[in-house]
């Protein structure tokens, strides 16, 4: 069948050696024009393998040793496996001889193995037993088919007690290793169910963590919202201060210090649930921080932070902000020569006013960046007021921005409502 190119079946680990020829005897072939007995067919053919076969063909030999006296039998069929075995044939052969049976099953280079019979039912289960030679069923089956009670038993009487026991014993070990065998079934069948349980946990805990983080996002994001109206109401309450009392200024600058602690809390709630999203790191790995091209070295961690070397400059770090990327250390030292600016001429405001969202991130991105690699750890984005779409659509990015550690409107020094001041 693999020859021809048919599938077999069998276990993905099997080899199946190609054979240059294949030697059959299978069978009964007596020939009485010929003067041929069964056995004399059998051996005639066992000759042509004994003549031609070699370490590259297979031996096929069905009920070997019957057809004649079974000692005699018995015997040729072991002389003709140990010159088969001496050659190095690989043989494939059947017999009900009990002499050739328990040669095999001693001899270093032979395997023995059996068809299930069930006692009970008096049927084989098809199933093969390796490493078990087949017991005697003779007198059994007689016994099934109803046979006089008196000759079974005078039968039973004449075989040797010790073979009798021998095939006992035999049968007895094949029970156990049936019941050995149903149990592996059954562990299996248990270790199958066990591993698709732990995948289907893995799988809820990924997806309650997933849930989590985009909940408290999202609740970072309501809140930042209404940070946003709370500061616009105070903004228009100092601008019309003779409208409002003091009373309704200090509650509402109260609730939004409320609101502001909230905030940072739920804050660092969502970086607790990011790093347990973070790849393990070790010292000696490449990474890039995500959202930049750069690319330095892990030179020291631990459970929260990673100490990055880029070129020059040394950053700590949150494990979530890193993505692990591989690079040889030849290719990494090219690839780390970045231009940093010095802290002393780098600007830390930048304006992007009359830019829309897209244009405007563009330039922002960029600057995050080298605040990054020059140290810079607080800067100001000059956005205007305006309707306020520009400011909005900024600080939906820099909610997601793992860069950021946290932003805020500006003070009336730093320019009010039209700057953004950024911490890194």
């Amino acid at each position: 069948m693999l020859k021809m190119g048919y599938p077999v079946l069998c276990n993905a680990s099997s080899k199946i050696p190609l054979f240059g020829e294949i030697f059959a005897d299978i069978g009964d072939e007596q020939n009485i024009a010929e003067s041929l007995s069964t056995f004399a067919a059998h051996m005639r053919n066992v000759l042509v393998a004994l003549e031609k076969a070699t370490d590259s063909d297979l031996v096929l030999l069905d009920e070997l040793g019957t057809g004649t006296d079974p000692t005699e039998g018995g015997a040729l069929g072991v002389a003709i496996l140990e010159e088969l075995s001496n050659r190095g044939v690989l043989s494939l052969v059947t017999t009900h001889l009990a002499e050739i049976k328990f040669h095999a099953l001693k001899h270093p280079k032979m395997k023995v193995a059996s068809v299930e019979f069930d006692t009970e039912q008096m049927a084989p289960t098809y199933r093969i037993r390796l490493g078990v030679p087949a017991g005697a069923h003779a007198i059994d089956t007689a016994r099934s088919l109803g046979f006089p009670h008196r000759i079974v038993e005078k039968a039973e009487s004449l075989i040797d007690p010790s073979v009798k026991n021998l095939w006992e014993t035999i049968q007895e070990l094949q029970k156990r290793l049936s019941n050995v065998e149903e149990l592996h079934r059954k562990l299996k069948e248990k270790e199958q169910e066990i591993t698709v349980q732990l995948q289907e946990i893995e799988k809820m805990k990924e997806e309650l963590k997933q849930e989590g983080i985009k909940r408290v996002d999202h609740e970072l994001s309501e809140m930042v919202n209404a940070i946003e109206n709370y500061r616009k109401k105070l903004h228009m309450m100092v601008e019309a201060s003779a409208k409002a009392s003091l009373e309704e200024q200090k509650k509402q600058i109260s609730e939004l210090v409320k609101m502001e602690k909230k905030l940072e809390a739920d804050r660092k709630s969502v970086e607790s649930l990011k790093l347990l999203e973070a790849e393990p790191l070790r010292v000696g790995d490449y990474v890039k921080i995500k959202g930049s091209a750069a690319i330095g070295e892990v030179i020291d961690v631990d459970e929260e932070k990673a100490t990055v070397q880029f070129d020059v400059r040394r950053v700590r770090i949150p494990l979530y902000e890193l993505t692990k990327v591989s690079s040889t250390p030849g290719e990494s030292r090219a690839t780390l020569r970045v231009k940093v600016p010095s802290k002393s001429s780098f600007k830390t405001r930048l304006d992007v006013r009359g830019k829309t969202v897209e244009e405007a991130w563009q330039e922002i991105d960029a600057f995050l960046d080298e605040l990054v690699l020059t140290g810079i750890n607080r800067a100001e984005i000059i956005h205007g007021k305006g309707s306020g779409r520009l400011a909005r659509g900024i600080w939906e990015r820099l909610r997601r921005d793992s860069r950021i550690k946290s932003f805020r409107l500006g003070t009336p020094q730093e320019g009010g409502t039209g700057v953004t001041v950024v911490e890194l």
